[in-house]
């Protein structure tokens, strides 16, 4: 039934939203990112124009270009047959992805009506890159296939499948470290003790990552981010300035995110002191993610520390640590847009780790409810008038604010439930070592 609702839901978006929001707005993909990926087909750098239109890495416009020239140049289709082309081509990558969660699901032990649950409450959710933008797919199907090779012990292979998505759109680049993390601490306690190790892994009749998985998890990492985002930033023009600078120094407007709807509030009380409040939110911004990185390297030492114990078997599951690293990046940005949660959606679904998933979608919802009061106050929809400006009003902004704290909030609960799953995980894992081992240990 709902695979039914997720099919109609998705066929919906496609015929009668024709792409526009539910505010009548041209879609941002059609205005900004066919353009931008229009000049890259035509050998012109994207990032020499507006660049904060669609200042995405550059894996992304050359991934989206072939099909822009296959519909432009051979078929001779129109600006909007092209846009609607795409939106296809993101739709069924949208049910690629669901595919891919319920064999991830069922490859973790989940039954046939979990899996088909949790990949439509994907479909379901993937309206929001297909009604808002919908140039997430590819990576966010990416995303998904790594997440299946993880799930099947083919380490490197997923890694660099998320690495591919990495490049793609940046969103799991925590995500994809923190699971570096994981298999070296991994790997160092198996180094220290060996022998130890392996007797549990022959008595669990598993092994879930091999000595080699670091080193080769890492030149697939360093392989794809120095292939496809490195060398082509270095060598197409203005990409530095336009993808890397901007991104680094600049906040975006009108996102529900607490630091940029804290810079616009205080630009509204003195416009002046624009500069000294952009300080102060990057210091904030430093000191959160400072503070967030601390509590992620505590995790980990300590996970490493019970590995040395013998306390822990064989590390938390990587889904598992890539869902983290993406929640904690999440918090970490300085703009929310409303498809980013599904980056993190897909590797919560794909291990089954369903509440963390409902609070993501809690907050995605309530995020989502006042960013859409923010854009209907900015665009005039209440009052008949158009007042939209570059900064957002105080009561837009404030809107925002709240927005932005009940999506962090909501994230944030997400993380802490994640990792209480996780070693609530690893507890029951050794209570069936423990029982194992008595029985090997015990006289016959």
């Amino acid at each position: 039934m709902l695979l039914i609702i997720s099919g109609i839901a998705l066929f919906l978006s496609l015929t009668l939203f024709n792409g526009a929001t539910v505010l009548g707005q041209v879609n941002p993909f059609q205005s900004a990112d066919l353009y931008k990926i229009s000049l890259f087909s035509m050998g012109i750098s994207p990032y020499s124009t507006e660049p904060w239109a669609a200042p995405y890495p550059p894996f992304y416009f050359i991934l989206s270009s072939p099909l822009y020239i296959l519909l432009t140049d051979y078929l001779r289709l129109s600006s909007s047959d092209v846009f609607t082309s795409f939106r296809i081509v993101s739709t069924l990558l949208t049910c690629v992805c669901g595919f891919l969660i319920y064999e991830t699901v069922k490859v973790e032990g989940g039954s046939a009506e979990k899996a088909r649950s949790l990949a439509s409450i994907f479909m379901l959710c993937g309206l929001t890159a297909l009604i808002y933008p919908v140039g997430d797919l590819p990576g966010l199907a990416m995303l998904s296939g790594g997440c299946l090779l993880l799930a099947l012990r083919k380490t490197w292979l997923g890694v660099l499948l998320v690495s591919f998505a990495v490049a793609f759109k940046i969103h799991p680049i925590l995500g994809a470290v923190l699971v570096l993390v994981s298999l070296y601490s991994l790997d160092l306690a198996r180094k220290r003790n060996a022998q130890r190790i392996n007797e549990i892994a022959v008595t669990q009749n598993q092994v879930r990552s091999s000595p080699s998985d670091f080193s080769k998890s890492l030149v697939a990492l360093a392989s794809v981010i120095i292939s496809l985002m490195i060398i082509p930033i270095l060598i197409i023009q203005d990409s530095w300035s336009s993808f890397v600078l901007f991104n680094a120094q600049n906040i975006q407007h009108y996102t529900f995110n607490v630091y940029a709807a804290l810079l616009d509030i205080g630009y509204n009380f003195a416009p002046s002191s624009v500069n000294s409040f952009t300080i102060a939110v990057d210091t904030a911004w430093l000191a959160a993610s400072a503070a967030l990185a601390l509590l992620l390297a505590r995790l980990f030492l300590n996970e490493r520390s019970s590995l040395r114990r013998n306390q822990g078997l064989t590390g938390f599951e990587l889904v598992d640590v890539l869902s983290l690293g993406i929640l904690a990046w999440l918090l970490i940005l300085k703009q929310t847009m409303p498809n980013y949660f599904l980056w993190a959606l897909i590797p919560l679904l794909a291990s089954g780790r369903t509440r963390s998933a409902v609070l993501v979608l809690a907050g995605e919802f309530l995020g989502m409810v006042f960013f859409g009061l923010a854009q209907a106050f900015a665009t005039g929809l209440f009052s008949g008038q158009t007042p939209f400006v570059a900064y957002p009003s105080l009561e837009v902004s404030i809107l925002l604010l709240v927005g932005g704290i009940l999506f962090d909030f909501f994230i944030a609960f997400a993380m802490l439930e994640l990792v209480y799953g996780m070693k609530l995980d690893k507890t029951r894992d050794l209570g069936k070592h423990a029982c194992v081992m008595s029985g090997l240990t015990s006289p016959t």
